[in-house]
């Protein structure tokens, strides 16, 4: 089994798609359990946080409901959910791949590694690639807000010391690529234009830096009241 927990939720059983975990609460209820994957979680702890405002007993019933439900659309021969009277959890099992584990030993690996070489452009590079959107977007829950952050403030860093390693060694729109997912993941932050105008004027090509430059004065005046630095104008 595949489980894909950036951008919409992506469950593969061999070559297979699955399209029956459809709910909002049951793909909630999945990746709480995934990302806590071998740790059993109370019926409670689970029933307060995926119904808060219900009573206890609405929600313990709710949970049953949902996680009979769960069940039903995980395929037949799928033994990864266990549950019992009081806990539930998803088995920590090598048959199981998730891409935020994967996007997570990539950034591990590459932060343990100070140089730039191959192996630390891999693995940045592998990075880069897993993280296609934030962190299940479409969903709201409280608990999901910090892990989602985490990820953006972690592919942040990726995408930074990837722009600027392919800076160094002259692969400059190889480099803006990646500086251009920087500034869409946070168009306030005027040192990710900085990057982007940098790798564009290395690469001789003003106009495009030029448009940069713009396009960050007019979202920072739009949004902050503010101009870019002094040290951006004179770029």
């Amino acid at each position: 089994m595949r489980i894909e927990l950036f951008g919409q939720l992506r469950i593969t059983w061999g070559e297979d798609l699955l399209t029956t975990v459809n709910t909002n609460r049951m793909r909630s209820l999945l990746a709480f359990l995934v990302f806590h994957a071998g740790a059993p979680q109370s019926r409670e702890h689970l029933a307060y946080m995926l119904w808060p405002e219900s009573s206890e007993a609405q929600a313990r019933t709710n949970l049953r409901q949902l996680l009979h439900n769960l069940r039903r659309a995980l395929p037949v021969d799928c033994s990864l959910l266990v549950t019992d009277n009081h806990t539930v959890y998803w088995k920590a099992d090598k048959s199981c791949v998730v891409d935020v584990m994967e996007f997570e030993a990539a950034v591990q690996t590459a932060a343990g590694l100070k140089d730039i070489g191959a192996v630390v452009r891999e693995a940045l590079e592998q990075a880069a690639r897993l993280y296609q959107d934030d962190l299940l977007p479409d969903l709201y829950d409280e608990w999901l807000e910090p892990k989602r952050m985490q990820l953006r403030q972690q592919v942040a860093e990726v995408l930074s010391r990837l722009s600027e390693l392919l800076e160094t060694v002259g692969e400059y729109p190889a480099g803006i690529r990646h500086a251009t997912r920087l500034v869409a993941l946070d168009p306030l932050r005027e040192s990710y234009y900085q990057a982007l105008m940098r790798l564009h004027l290395r690469n001789r090509d003003r106009s495009s830096a030029l448009r940069v430059y713009h396009q960050c004065m007019r979202k920072l005046q739009r949004e902050l009241g503010v101009s870019p630095t002094k040290g951006m104008q004179e770029m």
